[in-house]
């Protein structure tokens, strides 16, 4: 994000304090100092950076009308289960679409269009047949992966 970072205005502290606390409740131990402030971030323009070679500007339109990731927030229980329950799925889906053969993969990170693994030491993309909008619809792309590569279990 980049753009002009400025102090609050005193009548826009209390709203900023309160939702701080919201968030981060252990703060109230130092929220009061007279050297903690609050800030807004007035932003300009985005530059996103996903790792090496994958970085793009937004144009306004497309940050300005962007929605939360829906996924996001279920994202830990989705891979400890996926790691802990249906690791096979994970180790055949693997298999499938890059021929990585690894009895001790993992699910690592979600997307909406499907997964990163982790194998060996490296990371590998797991795609979906389209994009998920919601933690079932990503369950019915997990359940489909898992039929649709049973036959390249290991």
């Amino acid at each position: 994000l980049l753009g002009e970072c400025l102090k609050l205005e005193e009548h826009e502290i209390e709203g900023a304090r309160e939702a701080f606390l919201n968030d981060h409740p252990s703060a109230i131990a130092y929220v009061d100092f007279r050297d903690f402030f609050f800030f807004r971030l007035n932003v300009s323009s985005i530059r996103y950076i996903g790792g090496f070679g994958r970085m793009s500007w937004f144009e306004d339109d497309e940050w300005l009308d962007a929605t939360p990731d829906p996924i996001g927030p279920h994202a830990e229980g989705i891979i400890e289960h996926m790691n802990e329950d249906h690791s096979d799925s994970i180790v055949s889906t693997l298999n499938a679409q890059h021929g990585i053969k690894d009895k001790s993969a993992k699910m690592e990170k979600l997307e909406v269009n499907g997964y990163f693994a982790s194998s060996k030491g490296k990371s590998y993309f797991l795609k979906f047949g389209k994009s998920c909008n919601s933690s079932e619809e990503y369950k019915i792309e997990l359940i489909k992966h898992a039929k649709k590569y049973k036959q390249c279990e290991l």
